[in-house]
């Protein structure tokens, strides 16, 4: 699995990295060595009046022409983080089970 990373409007420092790095490193057993799996994290806008709303996006190709997308959105980084892997984990035992029903 190749992951890509691109942080917006937040300082991505190298503790970020690792944290989401080590997160998204859950999903390798569901996939192919050569999937690559594309994460955006960021704020969502400059002009809240109160506190920060971070959002992280996740998009996985997978080698059947299939597009998995999962879009999460929560005032802590670390936590939208881990609610993303989550909702992609179930998106990916979801499109395996119907992989295996078609067959």
């Amino acid at each position: 699995m190749r992951l890509i990373i691109k942080a917006k409007n937040i300082d991505f420092t190298n503790e970020v990295e690792d944290f989401i790095e080590t997160k998204f490193s859950e999903l390798e057993r569901f996939l192919p060595e050569t999937t690559e799996v594309f994460v955006e994290v960021g704020k969502l806008s400059l002009h809240h009046q109160k506190g920060n709303v971070f959002y992280v996006g996740c998009q996985i190709s997978l080698p059947v022409k299939k597009l998995l997308r999962v879009n999460v959105e929560k005032e802590n980084l670390k936590v939208g983080v881990r609610e993303a892997v989550k909702k992609m984990e179930q998106a990916l035992k979801k499109h395996k089970e119907k992989e295996i029903s078609k067959k």
